[in-house]
């Protein structure tokens, strides 16, 4: 039953949109011809239709067919009308349906006979209608140029089901089980649109609501009865009556001596009628457009500017363009931000109604004299808005990075809370992105762990970890320890430091991959690679992979195992999405988390002689380029870029 009344009302909908275009059609007509419904006329009418029905088959199936009516104007507002209709509509029959209806196939499928009937069951049936109605035809305006129209009445409905291929009856209809002809009530809206005195055009949206249940030959208990409905349109001509006069305050013979037509009250069709614009307004009867600004005199009425002035507040734009874009055709400056609505639409591209047409904070008038984008609230994308920079930040709203200490303006202001224009906001002489990004320090806090010695003099000077007081882990802190280095497992610039933070540079700088080849032996170093995952954009192993796992150990196993003149070096690689920078300094912290990893698991530090970081720059498998993603599914695509996110290790002295 649900199924029924969710399709049912899916088409309804898709009904209901058809009428709205056929009402919207109806309206945009130009207006050549004066209403023409008036008491005592006689017209024939001819519509082609669309027919449409909604039961238990429902689909998007349509069929099409044509009425002929007859109506008499019994007044101005309503007219009584005979019509009459022959048309056919269809609906497919779904493997769906041949299982939905057990009692009406009875396990029969396609290509084979209905129960009980020579009939063939085919993919698709028709359901042939005539139709004789009594209808009440209510003009909703009469003296409107479009003329909407409400229909109702009673009607007797002759309905006769078929396989499509054959034309044969459907199976209850031929036992005869519910008669053909029924009673139904059809409800709709249209519109009449007159071409001259006796000719129009009409459209018309009928829905029939119908008393019986077997459009499609099936009863389902419970469910409403089948309905169906037309949507189409045609010619009326009126066979009998004459016009009057207009009734638009000026004589017929005026009319005439004018050059206007005595039978339209608004020969222009402006709106305005005939006799207004002589008497009222002074605008010109014959043209819609007196001033020619794009607006109809009526238009120009309701807007409150000036018919006979294409540009009433001289502001740079039209009537008709303030009237589109609803600016106030007698305000220069309608958002009053000082400049001219003309020069906003013409020169600037903003927008006249707001002051501020990005909402950033700042006016345009400003945007424009700090050289920032009026149309965009960021104007350098660094996620602060123009005016949160220029108004509280005070940071450059056209630079990403003020001071250019590798934080962009929003990280500083928003997660840091650094100082955006000052490179060093605690001056312990590391730049705020050096402290975030590579050092994992305090960039508000000159010395992070608090023991005496600055970041920058730590990392700079003393080679010590500035976020661990006392680096070697001999319990005393680093500035009263006369070798603060003494029990670590690294080295670092000719002293030993405890698993040097991300921060601390290599023993040895990193080669760019050109220097590296030319400083590589002709024989290369033994590589080994090891899968070790990492968390999205960070240096922390991910020990919940089962392939990081395994990675571990297998690595940890080679280095136990190997001769103990083993000496290696750590290559971190990176895959090619996200930037070339960030992938290169990534590579690094991951080489040296490593290494931190293993010599905390028992490897000699000895073995380990340093770490590299390569970016994405030696993919193990070529990565797609742009043309080829497009192609291919997200996940081929990461399982190709999952093997470039490893650890090389390189033998610098192997065993052999």
């Amino acid at each position: 039953m649900l199924f029924f009344e969710l399709h049912r009302h899916k088409h309804s909908t898709l009904f209901g949109r058809m009428i709205a275009v056929l009402l919207l059609c109806g309206a945009m007509f130009p207006a050549i011809a004066t209403a023409q419904t008036q008491q005592g006329r006689i017209s024939l009418a001819v519509r082609g239709s669309t027919y449409k029905y909604w039961g238990e088959f429902t689909d998007d199936q349509y069929g099409w067919g044509g009425e002929g009516a007859l109506r008499y104007e019994a007044f101005r507002w309503l007219g009584a009308e005979f019509n009459a209709g022959v048309g056919s509509t269809a609906f497919r029959v779904t493997p769906y349906d041949l299982a939905a209806f057990p009692e009406y196939y009875q396990g029969r499928t396609y290509g084979e006979f209905y129960p009980g009937t020579l009939t063939t069951i085919s993919r698709k049936n028709d359901i042939r209608l005539a139709h004789y109605e009594l209808l009440g035809v209510f003009h909703l305006f009469p003296s409107s140029r479009v003329i909407p129209q409400l229909i109702a009445g009673v009607g007797l409905m002759n309905h006769y089901p078929t396989n499509a291929k054959e034309h044969s009856p459907l199976p209850n209809i031929v036992r005869e089980a519910y008669p053909r002809y029924s009673i139904h009530f059809p409800v709709g809206i249209g519109f009449e649109y007159f071409l001259n005195d006796d000719v129009s055009l009409n459209g018309r949206a009928m829905f029939r609501l119908t008393t019986t249940d077997n459009l499609d030959d099936v009863t389902v208990e419970g469910t409403p009865n089948d309905y169906y409905a037309t949507i189409g349109g045609g010619l009326n001509y009126y066979i009998h009556g004459d016009l009057d006069s207009d009734g638009d305050g000026v004589s017929d013979s005026e009319e005439r001596r004018l050059g206007l037509d005595p039978r339209n009250s608004d020969s222009d069709g402006d709106g305005l009628s005939d006799y207004e614009e002589l008497n009222v307004t002074h605008t010109d009867p014959k043209r819609a457009d007196s001033d020619g600004d794009g607006l109809t005199d009526k238009e120009e009425i309701l807007f409150k500017s000036s018919p006979i002035k294409m540009d009433t507040d001289g502001d740079g734009l039209y009537d008709f363009p303030e009237f589109v874009r609803k600016t106030d055709p007698n305000n220069p400056d309608t958002d009053g931000d000082t400049a001219f609505d003309g020069d906003e639409v013409h020169s600037m591209g903003t927008n006249p109604l707001k002051a501020d047409s990005d909402g950033d904070g700042l006016r345009d008038a400003e945007e424009a004299a700090l050289g920032t984008n009026p149309l965009m609230p960021d104007t350098d994308g660094d996620g602060l808005g123009d005016g949160t920079e220029v108004n509280d930040v005070k940071s450059n709203p056209l630079k990403i990075d003020t001071d250019g200490d590798g934080l962009s303006d929003a990280d500083e202001f928003t997660v840091h809370k650094t100082d955006p224009r000052n490179p060093d906001t605690d001056g312990d002489m590391l730049m705020d992105g050096e402290e975030v990004v590579r050092y994992k320090t305090n960039p508000k806090v000159a010395d992070t762990d608090m023991d005496g010695w600055s970041d920058g003099e730590e990392v700079l000077r003393r080679c010590t970890n500035p976020a661990n007081p006392d680096t070697d882990g001999d319990g005393i802190i680093d500035p009263k320890d006369p070798d603060p280095c003494a029990l670590s497992c690294c080295c670092c610039g000719g002293k030993k430091t405890e698993s040097a933070p991300p921060a601390i540079p290599t023993p040895a700088p990193v080669p760019k991959l050109d220097e590296k080849k030319a400083e590589e032996p002709k024989q290369p170093k033994k590589k080994r690679n090891f899968s070790i995952r990492f968390l999205k954009n960070s240096d922390q192993i991910d020990n919940t992979d089962p392939e990081t796992q395994r990675s571990i150990k297998e690595l940890k196993d080679y280095l136990t195992n190997e001769c103990d003149k083993l000496r290696v070096t750590f290559e971190g690689h990176t895959s090619a999405e996200g930037n070339p920078n960030r992938n290169k300094v990534l590579s690094e912290m991951r080489s040296r988390a490593v290494r931190q990893l293993m010599t905390q698991q028992g490897i000699t530090p000895d073995k380990i002689q340093g770490t590299v970081g390569y970016g994405s720059s030696m993919p193990l498998i070529p990565e797609p380029g742009k043309s080829e993603l497009k192609r291919m599914r997200k996940d081929e695509v990461e399982s190709i870029r999952k093997q470039n996110r490893r650890i090389t290790v390189r033998e610098d002295v192997s065993c052999d």
